[in-house]
């Protein structure tokens, strides 16, 4: 009954809208079955994105919580986990399929890596933070300043230790291009620029919007 109520009252709402539409493909599907989340759902709606854009807004709080109390700060670090948590906007961005979110907690556990290599200079932990810069450049564009960042930050603490600087730096920036290259072979072979939407000028794109649409 549930199902048919909140169906009704969306439709009469917002059911032009993707999420109406969404909501009222799974009260229909709850009325027609007795699973609880049909599998069917989850991957022919948004709701997919939504929930793992979710998942990685709960996971923002927790690991700033771990941060401040490996490195002896607990009750500064909860507090900031509260004011993220509770944010306004934060809270609708976690629970929208967009990236917002994610890209912060990559960030952050970057971050989180490489002030633990400062203390450990373990090479293990080079892997993870170059994997993780490169992981930032997939999920949004705009985050590529990630990479220069995470070496920038290695080199820089190796200088000033003295300390040998070419194969810490070929290990972080490899395993970060481990991940940024397929989507520069991408771009390329799509657009003929292998850092688009950025650089077009440079690479002299060609390609019209009608060719794009044929091919995809």
């Amino acid at each position: 009954m549930a199902a048919h109520i909140i169906s009704a009252s969306w439709h009469d709402t917002s059911a032009s809208t993707a999420w109406g539409t969404s909501l009222e493909y799974v009260c229909q599907s709850f009325r027609g079955s007795g699973d609880v989340v049909p599998v069917r759902i989850l991957f022919r709606t948004a709701l997919l994105a939504a929930l793992i854009e979710f998942a990685f807004f709960l996971m923002i709080p927790f690991t700033m919580v771990a941060y401040s109390q490996r490195f002896g700060f607990p009750k500064v670090g909860v507090a900031a986990a509260l004011m993220i948590f509770c944010s306004p906007v934060f809270s609708i961005s976690g629970s929208s399929a967009y990236n917002d979110a994610a890209t912060v907690l990559i960030l952050f556990c970057l971050f989180y890596s490489l002030q633990i290599w400062d203390r450990t200079r373990q090479p293990t932990v080079l892997v993870i933070a170059g994997l993780l810069a490169g992981f930032s450049y997939g999920i949004k564009y705009s985050a590529f300043v990630a990479t220069p960042y995470c070496i920038g930050y290695v080199v820089w603490k190796l200088y000033r230790a003295k300390q040998p600087i070419v194969r810490p730096l070929l290990l972080v920036g490899g395993c970060a291009l481990l991940l940024i290259a397929p989507w520069w072979i991408k771009n390329l072979a799509t657009v003929g620029n292998p850092l688009a939407p950025f650089g077009n000028k440079v690479f002299s794109i060609t390609t019209s919007r009608r060719d794009l649409r044929r091919n995809t």
